[in-house]
Parts: C-alpha cells; sequence; structure tokens
C-alpha cells in the first residue's frame, strides 16, 4: 500500500475508532454533527426507497435511535471498535 493510501485508511479508522467512543458515551455533541453531515442524504435516500416523505422521515429517526442504541450495545457486548465499526453497515 503506497503512503497516500496508508495515511487515508489510517485516518478513517482514527475518525471511525473516534465516532464508535462518542457513541459509546452517549455524546449528544457527536449525534449532533453525524446528524448535521448526513441528514439531508439519509432523508433524500429513505424518500426515495420508501416514495413515501412521511414514511422517510419515520424511518430516518429511527435510523438515529439505532445508531445510539447500536452504540451502547457495543459498549455492553465489549465491542472493540474495529468490530464495531461494521456495525454501521448493518443499521
Amino acid at each position: 500500500m503506497n503512503a497516500i493510501a496508508y495515511y487515508f485508511v489510517n485516518a478513517m479508522e482514527s475518525e471511525t475508532s473516534a465516532i464508535a467512543r462518542g457513541l459509546r458515551r452517549r455524546d449528544p455533541d457527536l449525534l449532533d454533527r453525524l446528524i448535521e453531515q448526513y441528514q439531508h442524504r439519509l432523508l433524500r435516500y429513505l424518500v426515495y426507497l420508501s416514495g413515501n416523505r412521511d414514511l422517510a422521515e419515520d424511518l430516518f429517526q429511527e435510523t438515529w435511535i439505532r445508531v445510539l442504541e447500536r452504540g451502547a450495545i457495543s459498549t455492553m457486548a465489549g465491542t472493540n471498535s474495529a468490530r464495531g465499526s461494521t456495525r454501521w453497515r448493518g443499521i
């Protein structure tokens, strides 16, 4: 792996670890930042999938509840941040 790719992989792993730590602490600022960063894309995607704005908004809220729950579950189960990061894909 070249140096540039290695840098970006490490930066992404570091960011993922920071997100996992924040979720374990139930950091409200982290959730605010995540929602701010992803809200528009996520809502558009959910509207596209469901074809219904009201349903998409319900799914949007449920998604963030699950993010918080999964962060707490990974803490209780003793999941390390590397394994916990795969949980994002299952939400």
